[in-house]
């Protein structure tokens, strides 16, 4: 999601991202970002993706 605005509203931030995970997740993304995620943080797992 790109910012264009200088004041942008939280609900169109909730949207943009809660659709960008819909469409990650309809083509199985989701579990490469947490796998990443996984990969990239030291020391204790994010549990948030399990």
């Amino acid at each position: 999601m790109i910012v264009q605005d200088g004041a942008i509203r939280a609900e169109r931030i909730s949207e943009a991202f809660l659709q960008g995970t819909r469409k990650l997740h309809a083509i199985g993304g989701l579990a490469v970002v947490a796998g990443h995620t996984q990969i990239m943080r030291s020391g204790r797992r994010v549990d948030a993706f399990r």
